[in-house]
């Protein structure tokens, strides 16, 4: 494998001007570590073309300038898998995000393949090459690097840009290009590689309790995001989420804390936080202290019935038309957009935003749903597997109109929302 291995600036800036600039696609990686700090720590990035692999020593290059207008040039094809982390990790440096990536991991759903893929699986199921992640969870902060750790970054790059001629060839090939680069164009916002401290709760992985005292988590959630980003330290370290879940539910009164949560409490007191957890919850209390019941976050939304037999009938039809595209249905419509649905046939007169009206998924999911919605398309079972049937007649529609009644009865039976 040929890569070169760069530790100064006078290499970088050169290699940049005279070769990386010129290419029309290239193929990103990086390596950090993000174990105990809020921000992640940059210590490589990989960068290939089709000639040539180079492995950029962040930790070595104090200035990385050259490198970040390469990345940043809207004339170059940045191809990543999963770039989320990487994404990350340029807007907390640059304050920006690139433009023109290419995902390989989505490419790879808009082609029909599973969910979430990994960059080994993919370069396994497209290229017939095996590649080995020996070295996936090793410390790239010390130095100096392994042989093994620098193959290792080589090889998260090798494959890409031949990856992304195989997926770009079968997105055209299936007319699904568009989709994907509508979806990447949607994804690339800045807002979502960013937590604003006031929105921090929403990010929150919590048990399905079935009452959580909103204004307390949003209260806490803020300040554990402040007080993560101003001292960097990993949130985790200061209260992991489901403690501040637990928290929120009781919401006992401020005196109850130590023995309520001591555990908790004794964390906070070890890295001498208890007196700014306590103005922020004491804050919280005096704020929600005349807000309406209606304020506690409920897991679930409160459908009637006839919306809550809608609802799971749709959601039925959109496992159908999941498998025909060979699609994933959260892909489709996500599930506060089919409450949104259920809730209004003309989700515009609600006033809701929705992007299942929008692009691609205007054709492909928001036609079939309305089309269910009146009798205009149906579902059969096929070996356990329910299969979408689409009306072409007046006794198509008749069909289907029975097969809709008939589901939306036998859902009636039930009056959970799953």
């Amino acid at each position: 494998m040929n890569y070169k291995y760069i530790n100064n600036e006078d290499d970088l800036v050169k290699i940049c001007a005279d070769n990386l600039l010129n290419n029309s696609y290239i193929a990103v990686d990086t390596e950090f570590v993000r174990r105990n700090t809020y921000w992640p720590v940059l210590s490589l990035v990989q960068i290939a073309t089709r000639d040539v692999i180079y492995i950029f020593d962040a930790q070595e290059i104090s200035d990385l300038s050259s490198l970040w207008r390469v990345i940043y040039s809207p004339d170059i094809v940045k191809i990543i898998h999963a770039p989320h982390q990487d994404l990350e990790i340029l807007v907390h440096l640059n304050g920006a995000l690139p433009k023109n990536v290419f995902d390989t991991q989505t490419a790879a759903l808009f082609t029909g393949l599973r969910d979430n893929i990994g960059y080994q699986a993919l370069v396994d199921t497209l290229l017939g090459k095996q590649v080995d992640k020996s070295e996936q969870f090793t410390d790239w902060t010390k130095r100096p690097l392994t042989q093994n750790q620098l193959d290792y970054a080589a090889r998260d790059v090798a494959h890409l840009i031949e990856v992304h001629d195989q997926l770009k060839k079968q997105l055209k090939k299936q007319n699904r290009y568009s989709w994907f680069e509508e979806e990447m164009h949607n994804y690339l916002s800045i807002g979502r590689f960013t937590t604003e401290p006031k929105e921090a709760w929403k990010k929150l992985r919590l048990a399905p309790w079935k009452a959580v005292h909103q204004p307390m988590l949003a209260g806490l959630a803020e300040w554990r995001e402040k007080t993560a980003i101003e001292r960097n330290v990993a949130k985790s370290r200061i209260i992991k989420d489901m403690e501040l879940g637990k928290i929120a539910k009781y919401a006992c009164p401020p005196e109850k804390l130590p023995e309520k949560f001591p555990t908790i409490w004794r964390k906070l007191e070890g890295m001498n936080l208890t007196n700014g957890f306590l103005e922020a919850y004491m804050d919280t209390l005096e704020q929600s202290k005349n807000l309406p019941e209606q304020n506690s976050l409920e897991p679930l939304s409160c459908l009637s019935q006839e919306q809550l037999r809608h609802y799971e009938f749709l959601k039925i039809v959109l496992s159908a038309l999941s498998r025909e595209l060979q699609l994933p249905s959260w892909l489709l419509a996500e599930k506060q957009e089919l409450e949104n649905y259920v809730r209004s046939s003309d989700v515009e007169q609600s006033g809701e935003q929705s992007k299942v009206r929008e692009g691609w998924r205007n054709q492909a999911v928001w036609q079939v749903m309305q089309n269910a919605s009146q009798g205009k398309a149906g579902i059969s079972l096929q070996g356990g597997e329910p299969l979408l049937i689409q009306a072409k007649s007046h006794e198509d529609i008749r069909i289907c109109r029975k097969i809709c009644d008939f589901f939306q009865k036998m859902l009636g039976k039930s009056s959970k929302l799953v």
